[in-house]
């Protein structure tokens, strides 16, 4: 190997680490460190290192708990508008993030000098690399350890973070119960997956030898495979010393020249070919993990170098398609199993199950000479062997009955139950926590104090904290180690911690065990099976549910592509997956198709299942709502109504068939201006569903969303205003301060501040909105679009026209690109830049903004609404003030034309343009 692939900890030491980087990290003295981090509250011990974003401190805290921190101050010298950016970036990452194998961040803010700062868990421990290379780890700890690394990294990903920076000196290592534990500190350059527009924006960033192909490129947008093909130069240093590639290859400064060498040089030598070119690093090498050379070779020789090669493919469509595809990997070769990444025949997978089942191959084998030696031993060994098969099969029912019996345990969980029983509890207690002898008035006042507080909970919340603190995770580790060889098995237990998530409204939580018992039902039973059929249209429910459409899709084609039309066993798979489809068809703005197969589907369904079953119901409902999403209210509110008559009587209030199509009847009632019809439809589902799911549940906060624009169409804004800020916080608490639903939330809040002239609240509600939208969506998605318009109308009520434009123009662009040119929603957009000028007193701008609007209603089809005719009103007078009387007739002519279809509610505007084209009135 040579010198210039040797790993050195020298060239990937992290100084922004949440531990000591030298022997002389300390000398700068506590009392000057207290100085410049100026914290009550903490006393510095030292100062740990300084990197190119910040500066970290070993701290002792005193209040509310005593511990040592690391605290992570942005440098004075280097603070900028971009490097606060970064350094509040990685704050939020981090804060996002629960697992053992990250750092978990304690606490956070700004100094009294406006700095920011967080503090996070201080990990005494060592590099990855020094850390293996002080403990003589073995090839079979390190890959252990490496595991454990990639559920760090997947957990990142599951939050919808792409590190960007992982290397060795960004995980630190402890001894934790005598086992290694890996910490992935310094998030500061983490993103969310992104667009190549996205990328652009976002730059260059990372330390070139872990930096994949695609990372020097910002033509070319981020994913998590970026990651995976750091965690595969980790793992080749994990088991050589040394990366793939040689350093000076990263020497250039050219991001251009450094991806052409990276693709002039793919492949890179496997594992076993670095360690094969030189005699004395391979020694060293062997020495460190406690082997010998010959044996070491040996070990990469085949799996381990095929799996290092697929995370560090050039392409990243040939690498692991995610970080646990890559750990499950090196599971596999640890249990001696085929690895998917060798492409192996017959010859390899035999090979395998030899080194699995040595013991049981060896016995095979001896059967085989028996025949030769007698037909007697040839008998007394089948004897044996069909014993063998009745006690795995003994214990394969035993399993099974272990598996019912905690299935039916997970299963019957209610939490709302369950917290109603904790508050019964207390109530109990705090009555006979009065001393015997108190008086009747004291004992009235404490009841009535306790029944106020007890009033605030939702007791099926705080059963729902427990359930997952105390029990789900707790039965997910057992899960995982007690069947780890029983995939059938584990798929079962897995589906049950799922379904309680998913009905408890913790779908971030249900996500990531959907997908395993995918993997599992592939595995055991294969794309076909119902299992594996359910097992997709499960996880396609919660994908959809995220507002993650793409991924949904890939789950829904596979279940329609497998379907037996004539199983008995597939009904319900089948009219759930149609109905899938008709749903999907809608939000993606298939509109007629998917009107097509929704009526379809009823028909299947009343002919196979009758008037009365929960699929017929559903097909009902979703008629009713693609034509609400395609723009047909009144046609849809029939089918809601007929979808509730037919499940009233046959479902519980709180089962979806009921309640969901009541919900529409009520958001249909809404929307054509019924208000106090849908009030009373809304609460009585309200009161349905909080009392049976808990106000955390998403169809709950759907429905308080409902009432509150409700009641805000009742001019009821205090009320309204109320119910918005509690459904913004239970979106966070549940959802995270960022998912698509607590977004919308703080955009329908946003709204109600401005139709209660609050423009400034409203500002600050929606700047954050598109941000994360751009983020999550990119730029050109719809909700980022009216983001955009909503922010740019609270920065022109607040009198701020700089900030207005600087949000709208991007949406303008984007909807002139996308959008007909006589569009309703362009038009506006235009009609909002125009008011914008307005207000900055840019007369020009102004007026091209007016009379592109005005042209594309000439030239389109759509009717002018009153909004459109003010604003050519608004043209003329702009006209007359710059002395242009030759444009102001054919454009009167038009406005005339379009005053005279207009009707009696237009009679307004029809005296306002009679009052212009008499007078000579400066623009107002």
């Amino acid at each position: 190997m040579s010198e210039d692939r040797r790993d050195d900890d020298r060239t990937h030491l992290d100084e922004d680490a949440t531990r000591a980087v030298g022997e002389n990290a300390g000398e700068t003295g506590a009392n000057g460190a207290d100085d410049e981090l100026k914290l009550p509250g903490y006393r510095v011990i030292q100062k740990l290192g300084s990197g190119g974003m910040g500066q970290v401190f070993l701290a002792q805290q005193y209040e509310p708990v005593e511990r040592q921190v690391a605290i992570k101050l942005i440098q004075k010298r280097i603070r900028s508008a971009t490097s606060e950016v970064r350094f509040l970036v990685e704050r939020q990452a981090m804060a996002q993030m629960n697992h053992p194998a990250i750092a978990q961040i304690f606490e956070a803010g700004t100094n009294p000098d406006g700095y920011p700062y967080f503090a996070m868990e201080y990990v005494p421990g060592q590099t990855l690399t020094e850390f293996c290379t002080r403990h003589r780890l073995g090839l079979r700890e390190r890959l252990e350890l490496f595991v454990r690394i990639c559920q760090g990294v997947s957990h990142a990903h599951q939050k919808g973070l792409v590190h960007r920076d992982l290397k060795p000196g960004n995980i630190l290592v402890t001894r934790v119960d005598d086992e290694p534990r890996p910490k992935i500190i310094d998030f500061g350059i983490a993103v969310t997956e992104s667009s190549a527009s996205e990328r652009r924006h976002q730059g260059t960033a990372g330390t070139p030898h872990y930096m994949s192909p695609e990372l020097f490129d910002e033509n070319i947008g981020i994913d998590m495979r970026a990651d995976v093909y750091s965690l595969g130069v980790i793992l080749c240093e994990l088991i050589t010393d040394c990366r793939p590639y040689p350093s000076r290859l990263f020497e250039k400064t050219d991001t251009r020249i450094i991806r052409e060498q990276l693709a002039k040089l793919y492949p890179p030598p496997a594992p076993s070919q670095l360690l094969e070119s030189d005699a004395a690093d391979i020694a060293r090498a062997a020495e460190r993990r406690g082997t010998t050379p010959r044996r070491l070779v040996h070990q990469l020789t085949g799996d381990l170098d095929a799996i290092t090669l697929k995370a560090i493919a050039h392409d990243r469509e040939q690498r692991y398609a995610s970080v646990p595809e890559l750990a499950d990997d090196i599971r596999r070769y640890l249990d001696r199993q085929p690895v998917r990444a060798v492409d192996g025949g017959r010859g390899y997978f035999a090979r395998r199950f030899v080194q699995r089942n040595a013991l049981t191959v060896t016995a095979a084998t001896l059967v085989a000479v028996s025949l030769a030696a007698g037909l007697t031993l040839a008998i007394r060994g089948m004897t044996e062997a069909r014993e063998q098969q009745q006690i795995a099969e003994a214990r394969s029912a035993e399993l099974e009955r272990m598996v019912d019996f905690q299935q039916s345990m997970l299963g019957d969980l209610q939490p709302r139950e369950l917290g109603q029983s904790f508050v019964k509890r207390l109530r109990e207690q705090h009555a006979q926590s009065f001393a015997h002898n108190a008086d009747e008035e004291t004992i009235e006042a404490g009841i009535e104090a306790f029944e106020l507080a007890v009033g605030q909970i939702n007791p099926t919340d705080l059963a729902q904290d427990l359930l997952d603190e105390f029990m789900m995770q707790r039965a997910i580790d057992n899960i995982k180690t007690d069947f780890a060889d029983e995939p059938r098995l584990q798929a079962e237990l897995f589906e049950t911690v799922r379904d309680i998530y998913f009905n408890a409204g913790m779908v971030d939580n249900a996500l990531p065990l959907a997908e395993r018992v995918v993997e599992l039902r592939l595995e055991a039973l294969g794309p076909a099976a119902t299992g594996t059929l359910e097992a997709r249209r499960q996880y396609y429910r919660m994908l959809s549910r995220q507002a993650d459409y793409e991924a949904a899709r890939v789950q829904l084609d596979a279940i329609l592509d497998n379907l037996d039309p004539d199983d008995p066993d597939q009904v319900g798979v089948r009219h759930a997956a149609w109905d899938s489809l008709a749903n999907h068809l809608v939000r993606t703005g298939e509109n007629e198709r998917a009107l097509e197969i929704a009526q379809e589907n009823i028909e299947r369904a009343e002919e196979e299942l009758g008037p009365h079953h929960a699929d017929t119901v559903r097909a009902i409902n979703t008629l009713g709502y693609v034509h609400a999403l395609s723009g047909r209210i009144e046609q849809s509110l029939p089918h809601f109504r007929t979808a509730v008559e037919r499940a009233r009587g046959h479902f519980e209030p709180y089962e979806d068939s009921y309640y969901s199509a009541q919900l529409n009847v009520g958001a249909a009632l809404s929307y054509l201006g019924r208000s106090e019809e849908a009030l009373e439809v809304q609460r009585e589902v309200y009161d349905i569903l909080a009392g049976h799911y808990g106000r955390r549940h998403d169809s709950t906060l759907k429905v308080m969303n409902n009432i509150a624009v409700t009641l805000m169409d009742l001019d009821r804004f205090d009320e309204a205003t109320a119910m918005m800020r509690d459904i913004l916080r239970l979106t966070r608490e549940a959802w995270g301060p960022h998912s698509p639903l607590t977004l919308s939330s703080m955009q329908n809040l946003a709204d109600l501040y401005l139709r209660t002239d609050r423009p400034q609240q409203a500002l600050e509600q929606m700047e954050p909105v598109v941000v994360w939208r751009e983020r999550l969506f990119g730029e050109d998605h719809g909700d980022v679009l009216s983001a955009r318009y909503l922010a740019a109308t609270a920065a022109l009520d607040a009198n701020q026209p700089e900030k207005a434009l600087a949000h709208l123009q991007p949406a303008l662009d984007i909807r002139r690109e996308q959008l007909d040119p006589d569009d309703p929603t362009l038009l506006e957009t235009l009609r909002l830049a125009a008011d914008i000028h307005r207000q900055a007193g840019d007369v020009q701008a102004e007026t091209a903004h007016r009379q592109e609007e005005v042209n594309q209603l000439i030239n389109g089809d759509a009717d002018p609404g009153a909004d459109s005719l003010e604003s050519a009103i608004r043209l003329v007078e702009l006209y007359k003030n710059l002395g242009e009387p030759e444009r102001i007739e054919p454009l009167a002519q038009d406005i005339e034309g379009w005053l005279e279809d207009g009707g009696p509610k237009l009679d307004e505007l029809r005296k306002r343009f009679g009052r212009v084209t008499v007078t000579e009135s400066a623009p107002e």
